[in-house]
C-alpha cells in the first residue's frame, strides 16, 4: 500500500504541473499586448518541459480566425520566418483556429504550425467545451499532427481558453463573444502513461476513449497482449474534464499464479487496489483549485518555477500567513498597489486592507471552505487612493503551516462600468422616450416602461411580436422601405410613424432606429428610440394656424393674405391681368363693443365673415386684419367687377344680425384699390385701399370709394399731422376755447365747456374732429389731455380770483384718459397745484365710453366722486345706455347730443327723444343740458320741456379767455 500511495502522490503532482503550465501560458498572453515568437520561446524554455513536465509534447497557442483574416495571418507568419506557411487543411469554413505558436520547435512540432484544429471534429468538440466552460478540457483520441512514420501513438490534447481582455466572461454567450484563442498541449498517450502510471507488475489495464472495445478507440495498454486469460477483471467508467474513459483492469499471470488459493478476502483487497488505481488517475486528471492549494507546498519548494508563474500572472497573486504577512506575491500585485519589491517585502495585509485585523483573519480562516471563494473589498495603494478589487481566496497548507492563497483583480474600472451600466439601464428604463430592442427578424425582445405607458400594451402582449401591430395605416409604405434599406446597410434611420395605441388612439412618433453592432462587427439587434410628438405636432399645426389665420373668424390673416396677394400679383404680371383689393371697415363698431361688450362684438364679426364669404368665388380671399377691418382680394377682377362685389357686400349687410337676442344693424365703409393702377405690391395696394375706405367714411359711411391720388395726399397729410401733434404743446400751437353754458330758468351763466383747438403752421386751424382721433390712435391723447386739464384749472382759478361769477368748467375726457388707473390722483394733484376747489370742475364722459365695461366705469366714478369731482354724460342718446347703470353712475348731469337738437323744430322723432331724455333724467334727479342750440325755436321747445341748461351759438360761439371776460361783462349789462 505504501508503494501505491507513493505513486498516487507522484501522479497528483505531475497532473497539477500540466494544468499549471497551461494557466501560466494564458497569464503570459494576458500580461502582454503583443506576445512575440521570441518571447514565447523564452517562456517555454524557462519551464524546462523535459525535466519538470515529462509527457508534454509542447505548449502552443491556437488563434481563432475569420475567413477574412486568413490572408493577413498567412502574410504575417511568412514574414515571421515561415516562408511556406499556409493554413491547413485548405477549404472554406465558418471558423478557424490555427496553430501559430508551438514550443519547443522540433521536427515534430514544426509539422503542426498552421494546422486548423477547428477543422477536425474531435479537437473542435474539446475546444468548444473549453471555450464555453472556461476550464481545461481533454480531447478524445486523435492522431497528432506531430506523428512521424515510426512509433505512432494515440494522442490527446488539453485545451485552456484565452479570452479578449476587458470583456465580460460570466456567461456562455459572453465567453463565446470574448474568445481569442487557446493555449494547449499535445500528449502522446504511451509517453504520458510511462510517466504517470503505476509501476505494479500485478495489475494490467487498458484505457478506451469510448465503450466500444476496438483498436480504434484504444488510448493505452499497459501490457503486451497475449493469449492468457486473467482470472480477475474490472471495468470502471470515469469522466475526465468532460471526456469519458473506460478503463479495463486485469490481473497478471504472475499475480494469478501466486494468489490463486487465497481466500475471498484477498479478492476484496484486490478490488480495493483496483479502486485506488482508478481514483489516483481520476484525481490526477481532474483540474481544480483544491488540488492547486493542497499541492502549493511543492510550488513554494520550487522557487524558480513559482517565480515564473508569478511573473506571468496578470492578476495580483499573493500568499499571506496567519499573521497577515505577505510571504509571496506576483509583480502584477506590487504594480497594482504602486509599491516596489523592497517595499512589498515589508508589507502586511493590514497595510493595504484597513478592514482586516489579526482577529478577523483568524475568525475568517476557520469557516473558509476548501474550495476557492470570491469576495470584493478595497485596497489602499501606496499613494493613499483606494481601489476596488475582487479576490479569489482559499486556505492552503504549506510545510504543515496554514496560509491563505489569494488572487486579486483590480475591478475599479469594472465597478465604474457597472455603475455606468446601471445608470444607463436606469436611464433607459426611466426614460420618457420609448425604447424598443428587437432581434434581426424584428421580434421584440425588450421595451421600457415608456412603451407600455404610451401604447397601453403589457410586456406579455408584445414580447416576441413584430412592432407592425402598432401601425395605423397612415405611415406611407415608402417610409418602411427606406427604413429597411438603411438598416440593411448598417446605418441608422430617422423618421416619423403614425401609430395606434391599444385603445385605438392615434399618436405620432419621431423615431430613430439603429443597428446594435458587436465588437466583432456583427449586427445582432435593432434598437428604436421613439419620442411621442403628437402634442408637438398639434402645437406646430396650431402655431402654423395662428401664424396664418385669424383666431376669431378662421379667415386668413395679414401674413397669409400677403402671400396670396403676391401669388396673384405674379400671375397678373405674367398675364397682364387685374386684381381688386377691397378694404372694409364696419361703421361705429366700437359703439357695439362699448355698449354690448366685446363678446357680442366678436359674435357679430364671425357671423359677418360667414355672410360675406358666401358672396365670393373659390379663387377669392377674405382676410381679417384685426378689429373690424376686412380685406377682399379678388383676382382677375376689373373696376366694374370690384364695384359689383362692393355693392353686394353693402346690400347683404343691410340685413340685421340676431346676436344673443340682440338685433344689430351695421353698415360698412369700403375702399377699393386696383392692380396695376393703384399699386404693384401688397403693402401699397393695402395702404391705398385703406385710404379709400377712410374717404368712404368721410363721405357719410355705408358706401364704397375707389382710390384716388387725392386720398394718397390726405393719408400723407394725416402722417404730417401726427408728427406735428408730437410737438404742438411745446411749440404753443394748442389753445383752449370756452363756450358759455346758460341756465334757462334763471337766464344766467352757470358754466363753460373747455374746447381744445390746434393752429397748425402749414395747414392752419385743424378741427378737433380731425386731430383728436389722430391723437387717440397715436397714443398722444394722454399728454394732450393732461395739458388741457392743467390749463383749464389754471384759468378757472384766475377767473375766480379776478372776481368773475362762480362757474363750473367742463372738460372732456377721452376713453384712454378715463381708463387710466391714476386719473383721480392726477385730477386732484392739478386742483391742489392751483388751489381750485373741486366743485368748480366737471369732467365729461361720452355715453359710449361710459357703457363700455360699466362695472369699471362705476368704480372710477365712485373714486372721483369721493374726491368731490363732478361727472356728466356727454352725447347722451347716441349710444346704448342701460337705465340700471345710469342709476348707479355718480353723475349729476346728462348732455343731449346736438344731432337731436338740430332738427328738433321739425322732426317729431327728435322731439320725442329729447322729451324722453329730459323726463328720464329728472326722474333720476339729474340735470339736463342741450348742446348745439342755435335758434330761438329750439330754445323755446327746450324751455317748454323744462330742460335745465343750454349751450350753443344762440348765446355764444367758443371764446378765448379774454373774450369770455368781455362776454361776461356784456352779459351783466344786458341782463
Amino acid at each position: 500500500m505504501s508503494h501505491v500511495n507513493e505513486d498516487v502522490d507522484h501522479l497528483n503532482r505531475q497532473i497539477l504541473r500540466y494544468e499549471t503550465v497551461l494557466r501560466s501560458g494564458v497569464a503570459f498572453f494576458q500580461g502582454s499586448d503583443n506576445v512575440s515568437r521570441e518571447e514565447w520561446h523564452k517562456f517555454v524554455s524557462t519551464l524546462q518541459l523535459n525535466q519538470h513536465y515529462p509527457g508534454m509534447q509542447g505548449i502552443g497557442y491556437s488563434k481563432m480566425l475569420r475567413a477574412d483574416e486568413i490572408a493577413s495571418t498567412e502574410k504575417q507568419m511568412r514574414s515571421d520566418g515561415y516562408p511556406s506557411f499556409k493554413l491547413k487543411p485548405s477549404g472554406m469554413r465558418n471558423e478557424y483556429s490555427s496553430i501559430l505558436f508551438l514550443e519547443p520547435m522540433d521536427k515534430r512540432n514544426l509539422r503542426a504550425i498552421g494546422y486548423d484544429m477547428f477543422s477536425e471534429p474531435v479537437r473542435r468538440l474539446a475546444m468548444e467545451k473549453a471555450r464555453d466552460t472556461g476550464h481545461p478540457t481533454l480531447s478524445g483520441r486523435v492522431k497528432l499532427v506531430q506523428e512521424m512514420e515510426t512509433d505512432i501513438q494515440p494522442g490527446i490534447l488539453m485545451y485552456l481558453a484565452y479570452y479578449k481582455k476587458n470583456l465580460p466572461i460570466n456567461t456562455v454567450e459572453e465567453r463565446r463573444i470574448a474568445i481569442e484563442g487557446f493555449v494547449y498541449s499535445p500528449f502522446r498517450m504511451n509517453d504520458l502513461m510511462r510517466v504517470i502510471a503505476l509501476k505494479d507488475p500485478d495489475i494490467n489495464f487498458e484505457i478506451y476513449d469510448v465503450d466500444h472495445l476496438s483498436s480504434r478507440n484504444l488510448l493505452y495498454r499497459s501490457f503486451n497482449k497475449s493469449s492468457y486469460h486473467p482470472k480477475f477483471t474490472a471495468i470502471k467508467v470515469i469522466e475526465i474534464n468532460g471526456q469519458i474513459w473506460h478503463i479495463h483492469f486485469y490481473s497478471s499471470e504472475k499475480f494469478d499464479a501466486e494468489h490463486s488459493s487465497k481466500s475471498p478476502v484477498l479478492y476484496t483487497v484486490i478490488g480495493l487496489l483496483v479502486y485506488i488505481l482508478l481514483m489516483f488517475i481520476i484525481l490526477g486528471l481532474i483540474t481544480s483549485r483544491r488540488i492547486m492549494a493542497e499541492k502549493s507546498k511543492e510550488l513554494i519548494s520550487h522557487k524558480t518555477r513559482l517565480r515564473t508563474l508569478l511573473n506571468s500572472a496578470t492578476d495580483g497573486v499573493h500568499i499571506i500567513d496567519m499573521n497577515g504577512k505577505i510571504i509571496e506575491y506576483s509583480p502584477s500585485f506590487a504594480s497594482m498597489l504602486g509599491y516596489t519589491n523592497d517595499e512589498m517585502a515589508k508589507l502586511n495585509i493590514f497595510d493595504i486592507d484597513p478592514k482586516f485585523s489579526i482577529q478577523e483573519i483568524l475568525s475568517a480562516f476557520e469557516p473558509l471552505p476548501e474550495e476557492p471563494i470570491t469576495l470584493e473589498t478595497m485596497y489602499r495603494s501606496k499613494n493613499g487612493e483606494f481601489i476596488d478589487v475582487e479576490i479569489t481566496a482559499q486556505k492552503i497548507l504549506l510545510d504543515d503551516e496554514r496560509y491563505i492563497y489569494a488572487s486579486s483583480r483590480d475591478i475599479t474600472e469594472h465597478k465604474k462600468s457597472e455603475k455606468e451600466l446601471k445608470k444607463l439601464s436606469q436611464a433607459i428604463e426611466q426614460s420618457p422616450n420609448t425604447v424598443i430592442i428587437t432581434d434581426l427578424a424584428a421580434r421584440i425582445e425588450y421595451v421600457n416602461n415608456a412603451f407600455t405607458a404610451s401604447t397601453g400594451y403589457t410586456l406579455d402582449e408584445i414580447i416576441g411580436k413584430n412592432p407592425r401591430f402598432l401601425q395605423s395605416g397612415k405611415t406611407p409604405t415608402t417610409v418602411y422601405i427606406d427604413l429597411w434599406e438603411k438598416l440593411k446597410q448598417g446605418k441608422s434611420w430617422n423618421g416619423e410613424f403614425t401609430n395606434l395605441s391599444k385603445d385605438g388612439k392615434e399618436f405620432t412618433e419621431e423615431v430613430t432606429i439603429s443597428p446594435i453592432i458587436q465588437p466583432d462587427g456583427n449586427i445582432t439587434h435593432y434598437m428604436a428610440i421613439k419620442d411621442d410628438i403628437t402634442e408637438k405636432k398639434r402645437a406646430a399645426e396650431r402655431i402654423h394656424y395662428l401664424a396664418n389665420y385669424d383666431l376669431l373668424t378662421g379667415l386668413p390673416n395679414r401674413s397669409q393674405l400677403n402671400d396670396r396677394i403676391q401669388y396673384a400679383l405674379n400671375d397678373a404680371k405674367r398675364n397682364a391681368g387685374e386684381i381688386a383689393l377691397l378694404f372694409l371697415d364696419l361703421d361705429r363698431f366700437k359703439d357695439i363693443n362699448d355698449t354690448l361688450g366685446h363678446s357680442i362684438g366678436d359674435l357679430l364679426l364671425r357671423e359677418l365673415a360667414k355672410r360675406v364669404k358666401k358672396l365670393l368665388r373659390e379663387e377669392d380671399t377674405l382676410s381679417r386684419l384685426g378689429g373690424d377691418e376686412f380685406i377682399f382680394m379678388l383676382p382677375h377682377t376689373s373696376t366694374q367687377g370690384a364695384a359689383f362685389v362692393a355693392e353686394k357686400i353693402l346690400d347683404v349687410l343691410t340685413q340685421s344680425f340676431d346676436i344673443n337676442e340682440n338685433e344689430l344693424n351695421v353698415t360698412a365703409s369700403i375702399g377699393i384699390a386696383i392692380y396695376p393702377y393703384d399699386g404693384s405690391d401688397p403693402d401699397t395696394l393695402t395702404k391705398n385701399a385703406d385710404a379709400a375706405m377712410y374717404e368712404a367714411k368721410q363721405k357719410g359711411r355705408n358706401n364704397y370709394q375707389f382710390f384716388t391720388k387725392a386720398m394718397q395726399e390726405n393719408a400723407s397729410k394725416n402722417l404730417q399731422l401726427i408728427n406735428g401733434l408730437r410737438h404742438a404743446v411745446e411749440k404753443n400751437q394748442l389753445s383752449i376755447m370756452y363756450q358759455p353754458q346758460i341756465a334757462i330758468a334763471e337766464n344766467k351763466i352757470i358754466g363753460l365747456e373747455a374746447l381744445v383747438r390746434w393752429e397748425h403752421p402749414e395747414f392752419g386751424n385743424i378741427p378737433p374732429s380731425e386731430f383728436i382721433p389722430l391723437a387717440e390712435d397715436s397714443g398722444l391723447i394722454l399728454s394732450i389731455g393732461e395739458w388741457v386739464l392743467r390749463r383749464t384749472v389754471e384759468q378757472a382759478k384766475k377767473w375766480l380770483d379776478a372776481g368773475l361769477p362762480e362757474t363750473i368748467i367742463a372738460v372732456n375726457l377721452s376713453a384712454v384718459q378715463f381708463r387710466h388707473p391714476h386719473l383721480p390722483e392726477i385730477v386732484t394733484s392739478i386742483l391742489e397745484e392751483f388751489d381750485l376747489p373741486s366743485k368748480y370742475l366737471e369732467l365729461e364722459l361720452t355715453e359710449a365710453v361710459a357703457m363700455h365695461d360699466p362695472q369699471s366705469v362705476i368704480s372710477m366714478m365712485d373714486r372721483l366722486h369721493a374726491k368731490g369731482i363732478r361727472m356728466s354724460i356727454d352725447d347722451f342718446g347716441t349710444g346704448y345706455s342701460s337705465l340700471s347703470y345710469i342709476k348707479k353712475f355718480k353723475v349729476y348731469k346728462l348732455k343731449i347730443d346736438q344731432s337731436f337738437i338740430a332738427d328738433i323744430s321739425d322732426d317729431l322723432e327728435d322731439k320725442a327723444i329729447v322729451k324722453a331724455i329730459i323726463r328720464m333724467a329728472h326722474s333720476l334727479g339729474l340735470r339736463v343740458i342741450a348742446e348745439g342750440v342755435e335758434t330761438t325755436d329750439q330754445l323755446a321747445f327746450l324751455k317748454e320741456e323744462l330742460c335745465d341748461e343750454v349751450q350753443g351759438y344762440l348765446y355764444s360761439k367758443p371764446l378765448r379767455a379774454n373774450d369770455y371776460e368781455l362776454f361776461v361783462n356784456d352779459w351783466k349789462l344786458k341782463h
